[in-house]
Order: C-alpha cells, then sequence, then structure tokens
C-alpha cells in the first residue's frame, strides 16, 4: 500500500483477519491464515472484482 492513502478494507484494521493478503492492495494483512490458490482460483477471484489474491498476494489481470 502506498503511504498517504489509505486502503478501505477492513481487514487491514482486524487482529485475526481471514485473509493473508489484502484483495484491495495487496498489503499482507495476516501471514499465517490458511489459504492456498491456483489459476483457477485466480479466476474466479477476477470473476468478483479482485485487484489482488488475498492467498498469495499476486496482482490478478
Amino acid at each position: 500500500m502506498k503511504y498517504g492513502v489509505r486502503c478501505p478494507n477492513m481487514n487491514h484494521s482486524r487482529l485475526n483477519a481471514p485473509v493473508k493478503y489484502c484483495p484491495m492492495c495487496g498489503d499482507s494483512v495476516n501471514r499465517s491464515a490458511n489459504g492456498s490458490c491456483d489459476h483457477v482460483r485466480h479466476a474466479e477471484l477476477r470473476k468478483n472484482r479482485h485487484l489482488f489474491c488475498h492467498d498469495c498476494g499476486k496482482k490478478l489481470r
């Protein structure tokens, strides 16, 4: 996340966020969260208009 610009995703303020990375900005939120991804999961996330994968942090195009 760029400094000076706050991401509106509420996972940043949660103590135990259910995702590893923020789907809106890609910043690490909770490295100990469970989850795995593959190209099928990335396609689902793109369909749901996520900018980043919440399991690996990769930017989705």
